[in-house]
């Protein structure tokens, strides 16, 4: 059974692998855009076969960031829903020692200014858009804002 997860130390690395159930068109994209709409720096990505089904292929990925991190722990709920499966390894200090800066606007405060910021666009200049996503559940509601502030950053 694993163990409880180590305390964030400001410079970490979180494992994980994701499934694709199916071969088709933008499939790794569908993953990588759950990553990149919220800041989320890949490190390495590896893709693998799975022992089932011709076209059945899961990548190990390893991100910068803790599960403690809210974009982390977003993009990992993300996850979930445009892949077949998602395992959590876990979240560790960087190996190698060294510290990586985050890029501005991505640190946790700049991911959840962008999206209240656009959320609110959203209230002011598209209301009916904005009635549709506010009734949605928590988590509908989480991704469609994620929609909405990296349709405002394009």
């Amino acid at each position: 059974m694993p163990g409880p997860v180590a305390p964030p130390t400001g410079d970490d690395v979180t494992s994980l692998v994701v499934y694709i159930a199916h071969d088709r068109v933008g499939a790794l994209l569908a993953v990588l855009t759950e990553l990149a709409v919220r800041g989320v720096n890949l490190t390495r990505i590896e893709s693998r076969p799975t022992k089932g089904q011709l076209g059945e292929y899961c990548f190990s990925i390893d991100c910068e960031g803790h599960l403690a991190d809210a974009r982390i722990a977003d993009a990992l709920t993300a996850l979930h829903r445009v892949c077949s499966a998602v395992r959590y390894l876990g979240s560790y200090p960087r190996r190698d020692g060294s510290q990586s800066a985050l890029p501005l606007g991505a640190r946790d405060a700049d991911y959840h200014e962008r999206v209240a910021a656009a959320f609110e666009s959203l209230a002011v200049n598209e209301p009916e858009r904005f009635r549709r996503i506010d009734a949605l559940g928590t988590a509908d509601k989480v991704t469609a804002r994620l929609i909405a502030a990296l349709e405002d950053l394009l």
